[in-house]
């Protein structure tokens, strides 16, 4: 009998357990939809680097959990415009360590001159729980990461 009843009782909570795995699997999956990956590529981003493009102005920036958010503004309108946000994986060693991080517009030849607000979010998850600061070109101030 005993070993009836706790049978029963681990299937409960293997089962209450599952369930709470797939909760948590789908707030991770909604962050990810909800926003772009960051790409950890040095050759991208060097090449970013000695090729500067700031054709837009980040007009706000903050960190909202593991996403960083940005509301940018550019020309266009008659093309689509993308936005990559790169990091060369690179741990500057200062104290707090600082990430230098780059968003690079992809304007797809777009000439038109209309004034265009976005804004965009970046997961960040890479970082996990180091504390640090995210320095954005373009950007003036530093982001505190985790502290």
């Amino acid at each position: 009998m005993k070993t009836g009843t706790y049978s029963i009782i681990f299937i409960i909570l293997a089962a209450f357990s599952l369930q709470n795995c797939r909760s948590l699997n789908n707030q991770s999956q909604k962050i990810s939809k909800d926003c772009q990956a960051l790409i950890v590529d040095a050759e991208i981003f060097q090449q970013s680097v000695r090729q500067p493009q700031l054709s837009y102005v980040i007009d706000t920036a903050y960190i909202d959990g593991q996403t960083l958010k940005l509301d940018v503004a550019y020309n266009g309108g008659c093309e689509d415009h993308d936005f990559l946000f790169l990091w060369d994986g690179v741990r500057l060693p200062s104290n707090p360590p600082v990430f230098r991080l780059i968003l690079k517009h992809e304007n797809s030849g777009d000439s038109c001159g209309q004034y265009i607000q976005k804004s965009l979010c970046f997961s960040i998850h890479e970082f996990g729980e180091e504390s640090g600061k995210l320095q954005i070109q373009g950007w003036s101030d530093a982001l505190a990461l985790n502290q």
